[in-house]
């Protein structure tokens, strides 16, 4: 590495949306920004996280972990991280993220871990960076931006942001740090694909004023647990239309008592601790993701143990969609319209706003900070490009490096370029055990999910090893009931097989092969074949 470089590699983040975890390097000094983790879509079946490939940090002088939000993409990996590492690094992050950071590292056993807490103007000395910590407009409070100077420059991380027009301080500041000189910009590219600026959450509460003042009957409304901005409107506005509210899910009720505790939420008074009966009611409850066991999904699909679904209900899903979720929020919202309620989301109605800007957005920061090099970062890898292109209007071509999970990228004073790659392998858990789920267990489980699975059981005699009986058992395949010549002539490939056997581990690994391949020369699916030799 040259004198007075630094080198960045992202673990996550610069792929997907999500698993964000930025890697800076000077000497041995390793700093990390954020530690998420990401949800999987349908397609990985029985996987509820997926978490970055860490093993490149694991045996490095970490100098320390800054946090810059709460979301889960930000800080879901960071107890896992944890776990893998012998002394845990400094580790700071803002009020609201401390707080839930520290529930969930309670949670993972590890409650002893130390969190310092991060607030607007906090300069972190952490080995040769120094991180001054800036608030910044996001979908969930205390959230930060950061300057970082190292040695081979100042680099200036958005974090999640937004500018909203009537917040024109936070416009001001960011103007600021622009013109103190800013090396490297790295810039959420989330929204790039969004024209025009994003809504204020001003706007999103003067139209909840109105559809509060005008609905005559219960409310059920569905926002992230996080976004307790929204929910202390949404508390402000019951208060003023004097209606009860009553919090569904875990995490709804467990944020919205960190908040309290914090002071961030006052006008608490109309949480009522039992279900209402007033028809004047509003439910503050989980699941706008059609997650398996919130809430909402549980009201949608009629077991809810306490809450029911009436006709001209009005439920709305104050929160974008997250991609690879449409379908199972489609389905949600399809069993609620048949239960007779009336939905509302963001598509059709003004009730949400992103926490990411818009394109309009990006170009008013990349014209605030007028970097001297440019990365974008937090995006799935068309976000990324898009706001490399966006970017190219104010940077020459050589000043922008389009980045992808693993990338090792050298900044020095008069360059920024890709030196090397990672490879990298996430890590996808079972959220219940914590156990790894290795690459080999996923593609048995979508082989079953395609052609499902065959048993043969051959009962063999234990002092002549004659075979005596064949039985075929499937599951996810054709039934034997209804196609018995299928399952004959596979009972009669077994026989033949068997006769040519030396051992038993060689003749089950002839049947496994024997009796795919007789499926495929009958042009059918080729399931997973389990052979099983038992002796009597």
């Amino acid at each position: 590495m040259a004198q007075n470089s630094v080198k960045l590699i992202p673990l996550g983040g610069l792929s997907e949306i999500g698993q964000n975890m930025m890697v800076l390097v000077s000497g041995e000094d390793h700093l990390i920004i954020d530690c998420g983790l990401m949800f999987p879509d349908h397609s990985l079946l029985g996987v509820d996280i997926i978490i970055p490939d860490f093993s490149y940090v694991l045996d490095k002088k970490i100098t320390g972990i800054v946090i810059t939000h709460g979301h889960e993409d930000h800080i879901g990996a960071l107890s896992y991280l944890l776990k893998e590492l012998k002394t845990p690094p400094p580790i700071y992050a803002p009020r609201f993220a401390k707080a839930l950071i520290h529930r969930r590292l309670e949670e993972a056993g590890l409650g002893k871990v130390k969190i310092h807490q991060t607030q607007e103007g906090h300069v972190l000395h952490l080995g040769k960076f120094e991180v001054h910590c800036f608030l910044t407009v996001h979908s969930i409070i205390d959230s930060m931006c950061l300057l970082i100077k190292t040695p081979a420059g100042t680099i200036f991380h958005t974090g999640d942001f937004k500018f909203d027009p009537y917040l024109p301080d936070h416009q001001e500041k960011i103007k600021k740090i622009g013109e103190q000189g800013v090396d490297l910009l790295l810039a959420d590219s989330t929204n790039i694909e969004r024209d025009g600026s994003s809504l204020s959450e001003k706007d999103i509460k003067d139209n909840f004023d109105k559809i509060f003042a005008q609905e005559k009957g219960r409310i059920f409304l569905s926002v992230f647990a996080s976004n307790v901005q929204r929910i202390s409107h949404f508390l402000e506005l019951a208060h003023k239309h004097k209606r009860k509210v009553y919090l569904d899910g875990r995490s709804m009720i467990g944020n919205v008592e960190i908040a309290r505790e914090l002071g961030i939420l006052t006008k608490t008074d109309m949480i009522v601790s039992e279900v209402p009966k007033s028809p004047r009611s509003i439910f503050l409850i989980t699941g706008s993701q059609a997650e398996p066991y919130a809430s909402l999904t549980r009201l949608a699909y009629e077991s809810h143990s306490e809450l029911k679904l009436k006709p001209n209900d009005l439920v709305i899903l104050s929160s974008r969609f997250i991609p690879g979720n449409e379908r199972a929020i489609h389905k949600l919202m399809n069993n609620i319209a048949k239960q007779g309620a009336r939905i509302l989301y963001g598509e059709i109605s003004d009730i949400h706003t992103s926490g990411h800007a818009h394109r309009d957005e990006l170009k008013k920061l990349h014209q605030f900070i007028k970097p001297r090099f440019f990365i974008p970062i937090h995006g799935e890898i068309r976000h990324l490009h898009m706001h490399a292109s966006l970017s190219a209007e104010f940077l020459p071509e050589k000043s922008i490096v389009t980045a992808y999970n693993g990338d090792v990228i050298e900044l020095t004073q008069n360059s920024l370029k890709k030196i090397n790659h990672i490879d990298l392998t996430p890590i996808y858990l079972d959220h219940i055990t914590g156990d790894k789920l290795e690459p080999e267990v996923l593609r048995d489980r979508r082989k079953l999910s395609e052609t499902g699975i065959i048993i043969a059981i051959l009962v063999c005699d234990k002092k002549t090893s004659s075979l005596k009986d064949v039985y075929i058992y499937s599951r996810g395949f054709f039934s034997k009931e209804k196609y018995p010549r299928i399952f004959d002539a596979l009972e009669k490939e077994v026989y033949a097989l068997y006769a040519s056997h030396q051992n038993d581990t060689e003749i089950e690994e002839l049947i496994r092969i024997g009796l795919r391949r007789s499926l495929k020369q009958k042009d059918l699916k080729a399931p997973i074949v389990l052979p099983s030799i038992i002796k009597i």
